[in-house]
C-alpha cells in the first residue's frame, strides 16, 4: 500500500512540475509576443514567432525550446531572408576545429581578404570569386561586425541568415532582427550593383527585384537576366542582330565528336562548329575580318554560347555578375561586326581570311 501510494505521489508531483513548467513557458510566450507588438512586430496566432519588415527585408524570431525535460530553457532564433538567393551554393558559419583539419588537407576555404572575419568563418560557395566580391565588399564587412559578437549559430544560406541567443529577447528583439536584416540588405545590394552599372553604362532599363536588364545599346535590342538552364542558375545576355543573317544559322562552341560545315579557316573549324542551309552564305558572313574575333570572343570563349538565326545568347553558369558591362559589350561588338559584313563588302572582295 506504501509503494501505491508513493507512485501516485510522484506521479502528481511531477504531473504538477510539468503542468507548472509549461504553464510559465506559455506565459513568457504571451508576454514576449505582448512586447513585440510593443515593438511594430505581428505575431503568429498559433506559433511562437513574430514577424517584421525592415526596409523591405523580412524578418522573423521564433522561440524554441533546447535541453532536455529536466533542464528546458527557450532560446531566440532570429532570422532574415533573402529576396533573391545571392550566390549558388553560398554557406557561411562559425569554423571550427573540424574545418582548420580539413583545410589542412584539402586547401582553405573562401578567404574574403578581412583577417579577423577569415579566422572567424567558414565559407563555401560554387563560385568563390563571386562570394568574395559579395561579402569582402566594405558595407557587407561592417554589418557582419556588428551582428557576430552576439550571434551564436551564425549560419548565411542561399535564402537566409540566422543565429540564435540563450535567452527570451524583449527589449533588444527589434534591434537585433534589425541587425540581421542589415547584413542581407548589404549583400543584395552589392550583389546589384554591376546591374546598376551596366543600366547606367548602356542605358538599360533595370529590374532590380528580378535581376532583369533590357533596352537598346548602341541600337541592339539586349535582354539580360538570371535564366534556369538544366535546373542550374546561369547569366544569360541575349542580343539581336537587326538584319537578315543565313538561313537556319547555327553557331556554337566545338565539342568532342561535333561535326559540322567547314568554313575553310583552320582556326574557326577547330574551335566552332557551323550549320546553315546556305554554306557559301554562312562562310561569306563568318569570315568577315570583322566578325571572327568577336564571335571566338562569345562563342568560344564562353560555352554554352550560341548564334541562332539572328539571335546571339550569351551564357555563363552561376549569378555572379562582375565583369557584366564588359560581356554586354562583347554582345554588342558581335551584333555590329555581323551587321557590318551583310552591308560591307565579303572577304573575297579584297580581303583574307585571318
Amino acid at each position: 500500500m506504501d509503494d501505491l501510494l508513493f507512485i501516485v505521489v510522484s506521479v502528481l508531483v511531477g504531473g504538477a512540475a510539468i503542468y507548472a513548467q509549461t504553464r510559465r513557458e506559455k506565459d513568457d510566450i504571451r508576454r514576449w509576443k505582448r512586447n513585440a507588438v510593443l515593438h511594430d512586430l505581428e505575431p503568429d496566432s498559433r506559433k511562437p514567432i513574430v514577424r517584421g519588415k525592415f526596409d523591405g527585408i523580412a524578418a522573423f524570431a521564433t522561440l524554441y525550446w533546447t535541453g532536455n525535460k529536466n533542464s528546458r530553457r527557450l532560446q531566440t532564433r532570429l532570422t532574415a531572408e533573402f529576396r533573391r538567393p545571392p550566390a549558388s551554393g553560398l554557406e557561411v558559419r562559425y569554423e571550427t576545429a573540424g574545418d582548420r583539419l580539413m583545410e589542412l588537407a584539402k586547401g582553405p576555404d573562401v578567404q574574403l581578404g578581412e583577417p579577423r572575419l577569415d579566422r572567424l568563418l567558414h565559407v563555401k560557395a560554387d563560385d568563390p570569386e563571386e562570394v568574395r566580391a559579395l561579402l569582402g565588399a566594405p558595407e557587407v564587412v561592417t554589418a557582419l561586425r556588428a551582428v557576430l559578437p552576439y550571434a551564436k549559430g551564425f549560419q548565411l544560406r542561399t535564402h537566409t541568415l540566422s543565429f540564435y541567443e540563450d535567452d527570451v529577447l524583449t527589449t533588444l528583439l527589434r534591434h537585433r532582427l534589425g541587425a540581421a536584416a542589415d547584413v542581407v540588405r548589404a549583400i543584395e545590394r552589392q550583389a546589384v550593383a554591376p546591374w546598376r552599372a551596366a543600366a547606367g553604362r548602356w542605358g538599360l532599363s533595370l529590374d532590380a527585384d528580378s535581376l532583369h536588364l533590357e533596352g537598346l545599346a548602341e541600337g541592339v535590342a539586349l535582354e539580360v537576366g538570371v535564366r534556369q538552364v538544366r535546373d542550374e542558375p546561369t547569366l544569360q545576355i541575349r542580343g539581336q542582330v537587326d538584319l537578315p543573317l543565313p538561313e537556319d544559322l547555327r553557331v556554337m562552341r566545338r565539342e568532342p565528336g561535333n561535326a559540322g560545315l567547314r568554313l575553310g579557316d583552320p582556326i574557326l573549324d577547330s574551335l566552332l562548329v557551323v550549320s546553315a542551309r546556305s554554306p557559301d552564305a554562312a562562310r561569306r558572313l563568318l569570315l568577315h575580318s570583322e566578325v571572327r574575333g568577336p564571335l571566338l570572343a562569345v562563342v568560344h570563349g564562353f560555352p554554352g554560347s550560341t548564334l541562332v538565326g539572328r539571335q546571339i545568347i550569351w551564357r555563363r553558369p552561376g549569378r555572379a555578375a562582375g565583369d557584366l558591362s564588359d560581356r554586354i559589350g562583347d554582345v554588342v561588338e558581335l551584333c555590329a561586326a555581323l551587321v557590318l559584313a551583310v552591308d560591307g563588302p565579303s572577304p573575297t572582295e579584297g580581303e583574307e581570311p585571318a
